[in-house]
């Protein structure tokens, strides 16, 4: 790969974005620009040494929308100085603002009152109830999976048998576990 380009992979659950939003800002500091927004497959950073930006994003599904909502949506943005990069399947989306020195810091946050957090927030609870409605049956399938496979285990004595199927269980309920535990942890500070 190029000296001049690096690939990041920036992960995180959706309530807890502004990680993201550090690493560009971190990038950024660095000298690296983003160029392309792409949470799993790695997000594509350009060196330009030439500008600084103060990245900060936004989880809003209208800018999968097309005509005169996300037209709206971006020119909302845009009259407060924020350049669009690029959004997520989800409705994550990435935006940038040149750093000055000297601005203060409530100009690079795109949410700066609780109201409009408290929006932001309740939008991501929407997301994280419909992704567990998602999940769940799809643990309870792996459940039963895995109860086929311990019916091919049965020649095992007790002991072997339960340890067996204790480890079995922990792994096809440990995604669902910690999925549930982040989504407790961001039902939380939405209702702080």
């Amino acid at each position: 790969m190029d000296k001049d380009i690096k690939k990041i992979t920036l992960t995180s659950p959706a309530w807890e974005f502004k990680r993201i939003v550090d690493i560009c800002n971190e990038q950024s500091k660095q000298g690296y620009q983003l160029e392309k927004l792409k949470l799993l497959s790695g997000s594509i950073f350009k060196k330009d040494e030439s500008k600084r930006y103060i990245y900060d994003a936004d989880f809003n599904t209208v800018i999968l929308r097309k005509g005169k909502a996300r037209e709206n949506y971006l020119e909302m943005f845009s009259e407060q100085g924020w350049e669009f990069l690029d959004n997520t399947f989800n409705g994550f989306s990435m935006f940038r603002k040149e750093y000055v020195e000297g601005t203060p810091k409530e100009d690079y946050k795109i949410y700066t009152d609780v109201d409009t957090s408290k929006e932001l927030y309740n939008r991501m609870e929407v997301l994280l109830k419909t992704v567990l409605m998602i999940v769940i049956p799809i643990e309870i399938l792996l459940m039963g999976t895995g109860s086929a496979v311990l019916s091919v285990l049965s020649d095992f004595s007790v002991v072997q048998f339960l340890i067996m199927f204790l480890v079995l269980m922990i792994i096809s309920c440990l995604p669902l576990t910690l999925f549930i535990c982040g989504g407790l942890k961001a039902i939380k500070k939405i209702k702080n």
